[in-house]
């Protein structure tokens, strides 16, 4: 059979939003797959997607890595994986896997997404946390070093931004 890569098949197996880029779909799997509620979270689709080029379509991600090559493909069986963050700041772990027919043959690859982003945050917070302590630890006063903690909360967090506000001990306003 004929490979017609980076075809757009989309569904949800096991909670793990999927999209599969496989041979021609026909009627009764694009009924099977027809359930694209949550893929709309990496890529822009509608259901008339499907069948597509993958190509055609646009993704959230801020930066998508590229997709390997089907021949490149052939004699492994373990998943490509990466994660990748969308526009929206969520983030997800892609994995890349061969789609087999029964001779072994690839047929296209399957791409799983699975949201990961209360991890990714919690791993970010854990980050900020070891880095303000690692600075606390050698300081003699918090004034002499606030400069250095907020510069580790931003880089911590990936934030473009990191101010402290202090009442003012006289109108009792914030400032900054």
């Amino acid at each position: 059979a004929e490979v017609v890569p980076h075809r757009v098949q989309i569904g949800e197996v096991d909670d793990q939003v999927t999209v599969g880029v496989a041979e021609n779909v026909g009627t009764e799997e694009a009924e099977a797959v027809a359930d694209i509620v949550e893929v709309d979270q990496v890529y822009n689709v509608i259901p008339g997607d499907i069948g597509r080029p993958l190509s055609e379509l646009t993704h959230r991600a801020i930066e998508m890595p590229p997709l390997p090559d089907l021949s490149s493909r052939n004699d492994s069986h373990e998943a490509t994986s990466g994660e990748i963050q969308t526009i929206d700041g969520r983030w997800f772990l892609r994995r890349v896997y061969s789609h087999r027919a029964h001779d072994s043959e690839s047929r296209g690859l399957i791409i799983t997404f699975v949201d990961i982003t209360d991890r990714k945050q919690a791993e970010m917070r854990l980050a900020a946390e070891h880095a303000v302590t690692r600075i606390l630890s050698d300081a003699e006063s918090f004034e002499s070093v606030a400069p250095e903690i907020l510069e580790a909360i931003r880089a911590s967090l990936d934030a473009d931004i990191c101010l402290l506000w202090l009442p003012d001990r006289r109108t009792g306003h914030l400032y900054c």
